[in-house]
């Protein structure tokens, strides 16, 4: 019973990102994201045809990621933070906009989710440009 209502959170906290980051699709031109769901982390992954930003929930660690990542022709190039051959393929948004997001919204508990959704997208939106273009160069190196 117990994993049953575990799942029915992460479905809620998953319908929470997706209308938080909304603007990806609608705004942005990315692509409806990818939905990969593991056991305790998912991540939802918006491609454009050179870059994407993917959202990586973890109820496990009571995280949130928000990553800039390197696309080659709309499709994710395999490895994490760096590829198969040694390139630098994500990075988070904080990195770029140089704040710390952990001071500005601890999660305490599944609820939090909620804020710091709402924390990140705001951040992700009010500075977009700078993120994708700062990216793209960070990328080139």
């Amino acid at each position: 019973m117990l994993a049953g209502v575990e799942v029915f959170r992460m479905e809620n906290i998953i319908r929470t990102a997706l209308g938080q980051f909304l603007f990806l699709e609608e705004e942005k031109g990315f692509a409806t994201p990818i939905i990969k769901k593991d056991i305790w982390i998912t991540r939802l992954t918006y491609l454009k045809r050179d870059i994407g930003i993917e959202i990586e929930l973890d109820l496990r660690d009571f995280d949130i990621l928000v990553l800039l990542v390197k696309v080659n022709n709309g499709k994710l190039i395999k490895g994490y933070y760096v590829s198969n051959e040694g390139e630098k393929i994500r990075i988070h948004i904080e990195e770029i906009v140089g704040t710390n997001i952990k001071n500005q919204v601890k999660i305490k508990t599944k609820n939090d989710f909620q804020k710091q959704l709402s924390y990140q997208a705001n951040l992700l939106y009010e500075n977009f440009h700078d993120i994708e273009s700062k990216g793209k160069r960070i990328f080139m190196d």
